[in-house]
């Protein structure tokens, strides 16, 4: 028989392969039939029974799919083929078992492809249905004394499954694709396109392959998407702390060797391969042991080594794991999806095994002597047919620091268990897009630190301590009865506060049904007579009124309510702590503070109240806010001259208690203050002022409770006084008379018949003068030239005096004009901001 399982890290650090073959020549020291059928062992069949066999059964409520993480598996083989039943409750028309692969992608095994021993044997004690007939086309084999084909009873735990999932890696897709998303149903974005997600997603892994310790993927799956991890604990036994497998939210699973039968578990005993604990974290690890010595499915069901066709004897605790995850499947089916309540219920309802002596380590015990967990047996043995008994005593809650949950129920027999589960929390936000690898799988992880939860036995009748679990880091507590029966409180305590939630979720397994109990957890309500401390009513009265809201337990000692103020308070009547000998369960009770307020603002308030239920410590608190104004408020002014005569005056303030009315004064010349605004709620105003005065104002704001604010100040601002305009100027001309030359020069003419130009001999007439440089305008200049023969030839120019003031123009003669005798000029000037219109005439003679 040769043993798979998941590898471990040794004591001495050797880390064996991805799937240890511990011995290939090992033979089974009993016969062969009796491991046939390994799911008595573990008790699969009461849940068939029932009609619960994994997903298809008549009474199944829900339906998933187990995935095989990291290996493949030879569908092919009789016992995946044919309808999903389960005995003695076939289900009508149920379809066979699906196996699921990447889409578009051939990961068939084939006799003469890869070898796909490890998981067609892991999932055949996961889901197999065995064989019942000889399949067409295949040839049955018998063999007297050995294991037949033909084995109807060779099936898994949940032979009614749906759906089994493969995620191997394949060259189909390139490595941006991440199995586990596909697995989940979840549709990815690839280099290679888009990798629809399995039409059955799966909420259960079943890993028995080697590896490294897992633990954070294993936290993520269940504390994020709601997934167990199942896995084998290796085979580096007997060895202590040779356990690798550390899944903090799932479910390590060492193996067991069955001797005379599989029914009679009085002679079982751990397999000696079997990877003991605890792991190097000291976690409590292995949670479960199942069969590890077995009849399963081959691969090369056409001829396989070692057996007779369709079966071969196999070893290890590959083995063992898929045995846990298809009682999952069995969970799940039936409507118990919670896979905190998964681990709970089958912790709780382990088959105890066998304790060691101390002081006789060589003794073998008895089954049943063991009394919590065990490095060899973890908490004990699968067994279904407990966990169908305690199916219904699942209590799902969320607890508190200083809010404990109490849990009512009669033990009938020592050893009665109550299994506290809870989370270690990873949130973690699936990349559905392309990435680089299957390394950036994931985004915004966050991990928080594992709440410290205990749980606790208490004597109903007096709160006594029976039992206690509140060693170890593990997120695992179990309690047990030491007589009974009795009727006992399970309390379960946050010792530690909560990271990223207000409560911590959890789930109560217990083997005796419960009943809930309220915690006197005190309801408690803070409040002030005032909403606001001001000069006038700087006290106030502080009331705090208590309820138990229970209706089962007293708030036992008594109630104690502790006052907190900020440094603006000051207690003024009152003990800061005050309470009650007595807090029965429904009961209030009142307590009172006088206070006075010392600072501004706003001032919070906490109390405390502490109690105590069933020897539990119960705390809760409340708080409220006072209001302190002893001043008035604080006020702002500014001026602004708008032009003229007039100032613009604005103002505001600000108060915690707001502002209800200004008031306004204004001072001339630094003389007395005098009212301007009485009572106003304006912010802005325009005051008319004289000229060659300076004036101040100030304000100050009444706030809502009457309180005056003082005073603020502005700036003195002055009004100009205005000069009167300046008289308007006539532009100043030049005292002489403006110059008269006329030189000769040349002229371009052109003749009508020949449309030639020519330079003739001609003469130019050149003035000049000046006006007043400030002048802002043009001047316009009119010539008049007169002369013999009623000559007149009149000019019109502007001038562009310079600036200085001076002036030139020049008018070229015709042959008429050039014999003119007398020049008059007309200058012009329209006025401006500063000279006023002007007209001037001036006679000249032309020069010889």
């Amino acid at each position: 028989m040769v043993r798979h399982g998941r590898t471990t890290r040794q004591t001495a650090g050797a880390l064996l392969g991805a799937l240890a073959v511990v011995s290939a020549t090992w033979v089974s020291p009993v016969v062969a039939d009796v491991r046939q059928g390994a799911y008595r062992a573990v008790g699969a069949q009461t849940w068939w029974a029932n009609g619960h066999t994994g997903g298809t059964g008549e009474s199944d409520t829900g339906t998933t799919a187990i995935l095989i993480l990291s290996d493949q598996v030879n569908d092919l083989h009789p016992t995946f083929q044919g309808p999903r039943s389960g005995p003695p409750h076939p289900p009508t028309g149920a379809p066979p078992l699906t196996v699921l692969r990447f889409t578009g992608v051939n990961q068939r095994c084939l006799p003469d492809a890869i070898r796909c021993e490890h998981a067609t044997g892991t999932a055949g004690m996961a889901t197999g249905n065995g064989v019942a007939t000889c399949p067409d086309g295949l040839p049955c084999l018998s063999r007297p004394g050995g294991a037949d084909d033909l084995q109807p009873d060779f099936k898994g735990v949940a032979p009614g499954l749906r759906a089994l999932l493969l995620n191997s890696p394949s060259t189909g897709w390139d490595s941006t694709v991440v199995p586990d998303f596909w697995a989940l149903g979840w549709a990815q974005q690839t280099n290679s396109g888009t990798l629809v997600g399995a039409s059955v997603p799966a909420r259960i892994i079943s890993d028995s392959s080697g590896g490294s310790d897992q633990s954070g993927y294993s936290a993520a799956n269940a504390s994020s998407f709601g997934i167990l991890d199942v896995q084998s604990a290796g085979n580096s036994g007997p060895a202590l702390s040779s356990m690798s497998c550390g899944l903090h939210n799932g479910l390590c699973v060492g193996a067991v060797s069955p001797k005379t039968t599989l029914e009679d578990t009085s002679d079982d005993d751990v397999a000696y391969y079997s990877s003991r604990g605890p792991t190097s974290e000291d976690w409590r690890k292995p949670d479960l042991v199942a069969v590890g010595d077995a009849y399963t499915a081959c691969w090369n069901f056409t001829g396989c080594p070692g057996g007779s066709g369709f079966w071969w004897q196999r070893s290890g605790t590959s083995y063992s794991a898929p045995q846990v995850a298809g009682g999952a499947a069995l969970l799940y089916g039936a409507g118990i999806t919670d896979p905190l309540a998964i681990r709970a219920l089958l912790l709780n309802s382990a088959r105890q095994g066998r304790a060691v002596d101390p002081d006789a380590p060589d003794t073998v015990l008895p089954m049943g002597t063991q009394t919590g967990w065990q490095p060899d047996w973890g908490w004990g043995m699968l067994d279904l047919t407990q966990a169908w008994n305690e199916r219904t005593h699942l209590r799902s809650a969320t607890v508190a620091p200083g809010a404990p949950r109490f849990f009512a129920a009669t033990t009938t027999a020592s050893q009665d268990r109550a299994t506290l589960v809870w989370n270690e929390r990873i949130d973690r936000t699936p990349v559905l897009t392309p990435v680089r690898s299957a390394g950036d799988r994931f985004k915004d992880t966050v991990v928080h630190p594992i709440s410290a939860l205990s749980l606790r036995e208490r004597a109903a009748a007096t709160c006594e301590v029976r039992a206690t679990s509140d060693d170890g880091p593990d997120n695992v507590k179990q309690v047990r009865s030491a007589v009974g029966p009795a009727a006992v409180v399970y309390a379960v305590r946050a010792d530690s506060p909560i990271d990223g939630l207000s409560t911590e979720p959890f789930v109560l397994a217990s083997t005796r049904p419960t009943v809930e109990l309220t915690a006197p957890v005190p309801d408690i309500e803070l409040s002030a007579d005032r909403d606001t401390l001001t000069t006038t009513t700087g006290i106030a009265t502080l009331t705090a009124r208590a309820t138990n809201p229970s209706g089962d337990l007293d708030g036992a000692g008594g109630l104690s309510v502790d006052l907190d103020l900020p440094p603006g308070l000051e207690l003024v009547a009152g003990s800061p702590t005050q309470g009650s000998p007595t807090f029965e369960a429904g009961s209030e009770r009142t307590f009172s503070w006088t206070v006075r307020a010392t600072g501004e603002g706003s001032q919070p308030v906490r109390i405390a109240a502490r109690t105590s239920g069933c020897g539990e410590p119960v705390h809760s608190s409340a708080s409220t806010t006072v209001m302190a104004d002893l001043s008035g408020p604080v006020s702002q002014i500014a001026l602004g001259v708008t032009g003229g005569a007039t100032v613009a005056v604005s103002w505001s303030a600000h108060d915690a208690s707001g502002v209800s009315a200004y008031r306004l004064e204004r001072q001339t010349d630094g003389g007395p203050w005098a009212d301007w605004l009485t009572d106003t709620q304006q912010t802005a105003a325009v005051v008319s002022g004289e000229p060659g005065r300076a004036y101040r104002f100030r304000v100050r704001a009444r706030d809502a409770h009457g309180q005056w604010g003082i005073w603020t100040t502005s700036p003195a601002v002055s009004i100009a006084k205005q000069r009167p305009p300046a008289p308007p100027e006539r532009v100043l001309l030049d005292a002489s008379r403006p110059r008269l030359t006329v030189r000769a020069t040349t002229s371009i003419r052109r003749n009508p018949k020949t449309g030639r130009r020519t330079r003739v001999p001609s003469e130019r007439a050149y003035l000049s003068g000046m006006v007043s440089a400030g002048a802002s305008h043009r001047p316009r200049l009119v010539i008049t030239l007169t002369g013999p023969r009623r000559l007149r030839v009149v000019r019109s120019l502007r001038l562009s005096p310079s600036r200085t003031g001076t002036w030139r123009a020049s008018i070229v003669l015709t042959r008429a004009a050039s014999s003119f005798t007398r020049a008059t000029l007309v200058l012009t000037y329209p006025g401006d901001e500063r000279y006023t219109p002007s007209h001037h005439t001036f006679r000249l003679k032309r020069p010889r």
